[in-house]
């Protein structure tokens, strides 16, 4: 898999309605008639659109909004948000990727939601190589097996769910 970043960092629909309303000077309502959506949501696009240029504009190549939303989510939420400051994380070891667990780890916590492409982005944002994929392992260590022991402790759970107490009072037997 090739992991590169875009270059672009507007969408084909952000791109026509930035179009519609610059250049062919159509309000919401007009645009929205066009493209087949709701004005309210002709005016998200165009807001995100904005955004989005002025982030490239302001930074270039380290703008955030090239990357993708879960990855720009989880470092605005870890406050890693230019490509030295992520450098600097994955130097220290405050941020790397545990085989162990496959996960993403920061400060020994683990960033959920974060899988092994997102970390492959995160290098090439920062200007690191590449990393390779960690070999595969047996998926059926992770595959649910009851074994005797855990029978025996559903067994048990049902037995006291299903026991005529009530409100903390022995029944009458």
């Amino acid at each position: 898999m090739n992991i590169a970043l875009p270059q672009d960092p507007l969408n084909a629909q952000q791109k026509e309605a930035l179009r519609l309303r610059e250049h062919e000077r159509l309000t919401y309502r007009d645009i929205a008639a066009r493209m087949g959506v709701t004005h309210y949501r002709i005016q998200q696009v165009l807001t995100t659109a904005r955004a989005r240029l002025e982030d490239c504009a302001a930074h270039g190549e380290e703008a955030l909004s090239l990357l993708p939303k879960r990855v720009r989510n989880v470092l605005g939420w870890v406050d890693l948000a230019s490509p030295a400051a992520l450098r600097a994380a994955i130097a220290s070891k405050r941020l790397a990727w545990y085989v162990s667990r496959m996960r993403l780890m920061l400060d020994g916590r683990s960033l959920r939601n974060v899988g092994w492409q997102s970390w492959q982005v995160m290098c090439v944002w920062a200007g690191l190589p590449r990393p390779e994929a960690p070999e595969v392992r047996d998926m059926r260590r992770f595959s649910y097996q009851a074994n005797p022991s855990e029978s025996a402790r559903r067994t048990a759970i049902a037995e006291l769910t299903a026991s005529p107490v009530q409100k903390g009072r022995p029944s009458a037997r």
